[in-house]
Formats: structure tokens, sequence, C-alpha cells
């Protein structure tokens, strides 16, 4: 489906043309996987505890708006030893970056009916307002990080000692120190 060497418009114009070809229920499938692989890197990218740490423990069991709103204000928001200095602090929670959340997280549950079966199909109208929902936040999430210096679809620096991670709410759970 997706390429390692993919650009953002060719994801999208993939994922866009399972609706022209009324597979809309692949592209809601695509729409989510591409925000997942994109808020990931994104939290990979931008946090400031060790890759391998993130990886293991923190982005393992991670799915799901919630789950990453959680995460991205843990590691990203709320940590002020990272400066961003276009945002106030309230508004770099992912529910206020992402200014369609309530709609954004009503999509992405079409993912989770589909997906478990809950629902073995979709109009497509609807489906289309439901990708574009999750394209759409998905782009809000690559546009933070450019602005912030960091290309998602090039290789990402790899963390290994802890940067900057005042009031990082994961780093002070007993689990993390104990890795660090």
């Amino acid at each position: 489906m997706f390429h390692v060497n993919d650009t953002r418009e060719g994801r999208k114009n993939e994922i866009s043309g399972y609706i022209k070809e009324g597979n809309q229920c692949v592209a809601v499938l695509l729409a989510t996987a591409d925000f997942e692989w994109t808020i990931r890197r994104a939290i990979m990218a931008l946090c400031p505890l060790p890759t391998s740490i993130v990886k293991e423990f923190i982005l393992r069991n991670c799915s799901g708006p919630d789950s990453y709103g959680k995460v991205w204000n843990d590691l990203i928001a709320n940590n002020k030893g990272l400066n961003f200095p276009k945002y106030s602090q309230d508004s770099l929670r992912l529910s206020k970056l992402i200014p369609h959340w309530v709609f954004f997280k009503k999509a992405y549950d079409l993912r989770h009916k589909i997906i478990h079966g809950v629902q073995g199909t979709t109009g497509l109208s609807f489906a289309n307002n439901q990708v574009q929902y999750i394209l759409d936040a998905t782009d809000i999430i690559i546009d933070f990080c450019t602005l912030n210096g960091v290309d998602l679809y090039k290789n990402l620096r790899y963390v290994k000692k802890l940067k900057s991670c005042n009031n990082c709410m994961v780093f002070k759970t007993s689990r993390l120190n104990n890795k660090l």
C-alpha cells in the first residue's frame, strides 16, 4: 500500500483513488494508517526521550485518538523544555491543534467499526467526508513538524540520551526511570 519513499501528496492521491474507485472502506483504513504513521513519527521526532524508550514503552500499545492525544500532550504539549514559539501552551494539546477534533474522532471511529466488523461498508459521500477529516488531521501534524524543523518523510534522528524533559509526565513514571 504505502512505500518508504512515498510523498505526502502521493499518499493522499492513493487514498483518494480508493474513494474514486468505490472502495471507500479501504480509503478509511488507509487514511487512519497514514495518520498513525504520521503521529508516531512526529512524537518520536519531537520527544526528548530516547527513541528506544518511546518505541518500547510509550508507543508500543498506543492506538486511537485518545491514546495518541494523551501521549502527545504528555511528551510534546506539556513539556516546557521544548520550544514552540508560534504556539501557546494550550494550543499545543492535540485536541486543540487539530481544529475539528470531535469530527476527527468520529471519523477514526469509523475505522474501528470497519476493522472489527461492526460495520461492513459505508456510503461513498459519508466515507469521503470522514477520510477528509483524517487527512486534514494528518496534514496539521505534518505542518506542525515542518514549522519546527522536522521532515517526517526523511530519516529521523535517533535520540540515544535524554534531552530536556521538564514536566514530561511519562518521564516521571518509575518504569521509565528504571530504563534510563
